[in-house]
């Protein structure tokens, strides 16, 4: 409800900007998508899973408890799935200034917007695989994997909504067991 429509006031800006046009704002809809699951990768495997490299000071330990140790803590309270809108703004200011630095204005609009969804998407998918009995169709594989990166080896898995980035950077989380759950 709260980034929604945001990203339609993306796609309206993206149509209302000089060079506008449905092929500009398809491009960059499905690129910013496509940056989202790589950007997610990225916080998850380097900003949220940074265990080894946080000081041994409480409030350190306490912000990287609070951002994602809690979730690894208690992965089924209900409470703790969604990322924070605070959070989500101060993480979006950069991509929001990179993507209008190196992207004419109709692209940029539509990439924030595209990047905005895959977010969306993200936070709705996460709370469906913790929360739901979920389809046999691509989310059973994808919550058992994702419940195997909580409770066998945190180390593996970043990728929440598709393992893509797993393959590419060599961190698809094996399953010591090949039978099916």
């Amino acid at each position: 409800m709260v980034w929604l429509p945001f990203v339609f006031y993306q796609v309206w800006r993206s149509l209302h900007s000089p060079g506008a046009s449905s092929e500009t704002l398809i491009q960059g809809l499905v690129s910013g998508l496509l940056f989202w699951t790589l950007f997610e990768y990225v916080l998850h495997r380097f900003l949220f899973h940074l265990d080894d490299l946080i000081p041994d000071h409480p409030i350190f330990l306490l912000i990287h408890f609070t951002l994602h140790g809690i979730h690894h803590h208690m992965p089924m309270d209900r409470l703790r799935l969604v990322m924070p809108p605070a959070l989500t703004v101060i993480l979006s200011v950069p991509v929001f200034k990179i993507a209008h630095g190196l992207f004419h204005p109709a692209f940029a609009f539509a990439f924030v917007g595209g990047t905005f969804f895959g977010y969306i998407c993200y936070d709705m998918i996460h709370y469906y695989l913790h929360h739901a009995k979920v389809l046999d169709i691509y989310f059973k594989e994808l919550k058992r994997y994702h419940v195997a990166h909580h409770y066998k080896n945190f180390n593996s898995g970043f990728g929440i909504t598709s393992k893509l980035w797993d393959y590419v950077f060599g961190t698809v989380l094996t399953y010591e067991n090949s039978t099916k759950q």
